[in-house]
């Protein structure tokens, strides 16, 4: 999976850090500047439970405003749009990619990540 990972998210530049997440909250894989230790239920409660989420927090003290949310994906910009989080369902969990936050930046990731996801189910 590593390898799979660098060449198609990290290597871009862009995309900052990567962590897959299983169905039943375990990190099964992360890389990059995610730490492995978050609150992964968090991001498994956005695709299991109603919620209007408008925020979203790594450790690192990064807060996220959401700025859109669809049936299997939630997007958020932190303050000053220095970074950017996608978060992503697929049948097996959920992936969380960190990204550079300019706005043209984002538009580029968003679709590489939903490809990847996409590969993935």
């Amino acid at each position: 999976m590593d390898e799979i990972v660098q060449d198609r998210l990290i290597s871009t530049g862009f995309i900052l850090g990567v962590a897959l997440l299983s169905s039943d909250g375990n990190c099964s894989y992360v890389t990059g500047d995610i730490a492995i230790e978050q609150d992964w239920e968090s991001f498994l409660n956005l695709f299991t439970t109603p919620n209007d989420v408008t925020t979203l927090h790594l450790k690192s003290d990064l807060q996220f405003t959401v700025f859109r949310k669809t049936e299997c994906s939630v997007y958020g910009i932190s303050e000053g749009t220095q970074r950017g989080l996608v978060v992503c369902s697929y049948p097996h969990g959920v992936i969380v990619c960190l990204c550079s936050g300019a706005p043209n930046i984002m538009n580029k990731a968003i679709p590489l990540i939903e490809q990847f996801v996409e590969s993935l189910r």
